[in-house]
């Protein structure tokens, strides 16, 4: 459970029953919303799903982002825009689903990773960027494309169920989290720009005293 604060993100962890292993991911995130509000952490939205990756979103929409025309989820694209020393960003990944975007074997198989390119952009030189910190990065532009800024400002946190970081990436919740503190702050636009963005975010979860 991840909610904005000045940091902007405070972590807030919850034990997790053993139970709900077995239960499914829409079930898990009830239980988990439950648990909070006994903790009188409430308006949480759940963000399973809304990089392309594990269930289906509960309440917020599938993310995307326009790469050449074409609305890539937020996962695809942060496939494809992986730098490596034997080759990358892969543009024909933004086009795939998440799942075949992850298995693509050239993600393993070009060597080390040197940073990111959005693909699209045949002249951009790759960014030596934390993976953590690009992924939030595509999130937060993806919330303000799809202009549901407003919404999770109001939110009072963010739940993921079984979240599966790929590569570092940020757990949507916590970008989530960064984008409505930057809401906030009055910031967004100053973070359009990945350098902006990483200026602003430390996304380094504080966790409430």
């Amino acid at each position: 459970l991840h909610c904005p604060g000045q940091d902007p993100v405070e972590e807030f962890p919850l034990a997790v029953p053993s139970a709900w292993a077995r239960l499914g991911r829409a079930a898990a995130a009830r239980d988990l919303h439950a648990l909070a509000a006994r903790l009188d952490l409430t308006a949480l939205l759940d963000a399973s799903g809304v990089a392309g990756v594990g269930a289906p979103p509960a309440v917020l929409p599938l993310l995307t982002l326009d790469v050449a025309g074409v609305e890539a989820p937020v996962e695809s694209v942060f496939c494809a825009s992986m730098v490596f020393v034997g080759g990358g960003p892969f543009e024909d990944l933004a086009g795939a689903s998440p799942a075949d975007a992850r298995a693509d074997p050239r993600l393993t198989s070009s060597g080390r990773r040197v940073g990111f390119a959005l693909p699209g952009d045949p002249g951009a030189l790759p960014i030596a960027a934390p993976p953590r910190f690009w992924h939030a990065w595509l999130l937060h532009r993806a919330v303000c494309a799809a202009g549901c800024s407003a919404r999770l400002a109001a939110a009072g946190g963010f739940t993921e169920v079984a979240a599966d970081p790929f590569a570092g990436a940020a757990p949507a919740a916590y970008a989530l989290a960064a984008h409505a503190a930057l809401v906030h702050r009055g910031q967004v636009d100053l973070a359009v720009s990945f350098p902006g963005f990483r200026r602003l975010v430390d996304l380094r979860p504080r966790r409430p005293r």
